[in-house]
């Protein structure tokens, strides 16, 4: 935990920095997200209460794995391999965060967002040939506590198997709306229910959430991908 006021002058410096020399032109973007870094750097390790060291390879590693809980909770999107290539970047992060290096630290969000974009064109591959749902399955959702997946293939039987579920929920959630509304006498709200159901099927709605998902990862600026990392 910060003190009160190492709070403020955190936010100070975020907002002075973008100002600096009177507008933000006359300060390259990405000299200002190195120096806000280098900035937020100092404060961490001179008032943050456990005073880690940022060029302590524990250190690195700690916010490294903290951050691929944030981007990757249910470990749908990085596979073992990957996890090795990044190697280099779990024991260097909080440093590179500390020297102002930006580039690598993006190399971790660029994974994950390129790893977003395969599952979604592979669901929208998947809703446009149709599921089969006559074969029996099991597929375990949460994957929180779970080993990285071993290869890419184990990774797309998973990404198979949960859009298979989402598939299949969306549908039985539109059955269930159409049996509710099935008698003579519908209520205001459940005529809504059903109108909103009728403009679009379950493969819609599916791509239509993968579509909003991925117009959130693929529109994060740099200052936003900077905020996550500095988080």
């Amino acid at each position: 935990r910060f003190s009160v006021g190492c709070c403020l002058l955190i936010l100070s410096v975020m907002l002075f920095v973008p100002e600096s020399f009177g507008n933000r032109k006359a300060m390259n973007d990405g000299t200002r997200r190195a120096m806000i870094g280098e900035l937020v750097a100092v404060f961490l390790e001179n008032n943050h209460y456990s005073k880690h060291e940022l060029l302590d390879p524990a250190t690195s590693e700690m916010a490294f794995d903290r951050l691929l809980d944030n981007l990757d909770p249910n470990k749908m999107f990085f596979t073992a391999e990957d996890l090795k290539a990044l190697e280099a970047e779990k024991r260097s992060l909080a440093a590179e965060i500390a020297d102002g290096n930006k580039k690598k630290k993006k190399k971790i969000y660029n994974m994950y967002r390129r790893r977003f974009s395969e599952y979604r064109n592979y669901a929208l591959e998947l809703l446009e040939s149709g599921i089969d749902f006559s074969r029996k399955e099991y597929v375990e959702l949460d994957r929180e506590k779970a080993e990285p997946f071993a290869t890419d293939e184990e990774m797309r039987d998973f990404w198979r198997k949960k859009i298979k579920n989402d598939l299949l929920y969306f549908r039985l959630l539109q059955r269930s709306m159409t049996e509710e509304n099935s008698g003579e006498v519908e209520t205001s709200e459940s005529e809504k229910i059903k109108k909103l159901w009728e403009v679009s099927s379950p493969e819609e709605k599916l791509k239509r959430r993968l579509h909003d998902i991925s117009n959130v990862i693929e529109q994060t600026d740099d200052d936003e991908i900077l905020e996550i990392l500095l988080t």
